[in-house]
């Protein structure tokens, strides 16, 4: 038993999104008294800032994978054979394509846009616009969480990740991106960021 984060790169680095998630799983992984253990994909310079984040293990595929049904074939993959019964990622347009995909593969509940670890057999989370706040119990043996942005933050009292190749059967790609340009990259802070 374990928990696994999705944790999303870009340009060879953890996101923001793919750490907050990756401290989140980490401390889920306390709570349980069990191992958090991340998945990535593509190129990555480094895994230090991950390794802090409290994730002891990361599974890296080495080639780039841009479609959501990939994505979540490789995060169930990874699940399956970390024997994750909790997946957790970031609540980013990336989080909220995979995630649903990543439930029903495993057979799992999904709570969407977390805020706090569970407690008590509830996990909170926002709702209306998070102007109130639900507690939500998953009913089902496995889990899957993404967390709201900024609510959780990211961890640094981790050492570091010991760093895995890994690999599945991805299939063809359904979705093709034919241009890309960083929301960021002019310096502005992005606007779920704000």
């Amino acid at each position: 038993m374990s928990v696994l984060a999705i944790i999303n790169t870009q340009n060879g680095s953890a996101t923001k999104s793919g750490l907050e998630a990756a401290s989140y799983a980490a401390g889920l992984a306390a709570q349980l008294g069990t191992d958090a253990v991340g998945i990535v994909a593509g190129s990555l310079s480094s895994a230090d800032a991950i390794g802090t984040t409290g994730i002891t293990r990361t599974l890296h595929h080495e080639g780039a994978v841009q479609d959501s049904g990939q994505w979540a074939k490789l995060a169930a993959a990874a699940a399956e054979a970390a024997g994750a019964t909790h997946v957790v990622c970031g609540h980013d347009h990336f989080g909220r394509a995979v995630a649903p995909r990543v439930a029903v593969r495993m057979n799992a509940g999904l709570v969407a846009g977390v805020t706090h670890l569970p407690e008590g057999g509830t996990v909170r989370k926002n709702v209306f616009s998070g102007k109130a706040m639900a507690d939500v119990a998953v009913t089902t043996d496995k889990a899957v969480y993404t967390v709201t942005p900024n609510a959780f933050g990211v961890a640094t009292d981790g050492s570091t990740t010991a760093l895995e190749a890994f690999s599945a059967d991805l299939g063809a790609a359904r979705e093709t991106v034919t241009g890309f340009e960083s929301a960021s990259g002019d310096g502005q802070v992005p606007l779920p960021e704000a």
